[in-house]
C-alpha cells in the first residue's frame, strides 16, 4: 500500500446554459483515469499517490455534442500538511519557592 493524498477540487459552474455533462480526465504519472461529474456539482475529490506528477482536466459536453475547450490543472503530489500540534499545555502541579534576585543562568 502506497502513501497518498485525497484531493478535493472546487469546481467553477459551467460556462453555458446548455451543459449537459462533464467529463473528468485524471492522469497520474501516465495512467489516465475517465470518469464524469454531475455540471452542477461544486466539488470533485481524485486520489494520488506520493511523489507523482497530476494533471486533471474538465471538458464540458453541450446538448449537442460539442465538447469544451479542457480547463486544466497540475499539481506534483507532495505532503504539505504539518503534522498536527500537541494538546494544550496544563500545569501539574504548583509549589511555593524561595527564587534569589539574582539567577544564575541555567545550564
Amino acid at each position: 500500500m502506497a502513501q497518498g493524498f485525497r484531493y478535493t477540487f472546487a469546481v467553477p459552474p459551467p460556462a453555458a446554459e446548455d451543459v449537459v455533462k462533464t467529463k473528468v480526465k485524471h492522469t497520474s504519472d501516465g495512467k489516465s483515469k475517465d470518469f464524469e461529474i454531475d455540471p452542477t456539482a461544486a466539488t470533485l475529490q481524485v486520489e494520488a499517490v506520493q511523489g507523482t506528477d497530476n494533471v486533471l482536466e474538465l471538458v464540458d459536453v453541450d446538448d449537442a455534442g460539442n465538447d469544451s475547450t479542457p480547463s486544466v490543472f497540475s499539481w506534483l503530489a507532495i505532503d504539505t500538511v504539518p503534522p498536527l500540534a500537541r494538546g494544550q499545555l496544563g500545569i501539574l502541579q504548583t509549589e511555593e519557592i524561595d527564587i534569589p534576585d539574582e539567577v544564575p543562568p541555567q545550564e
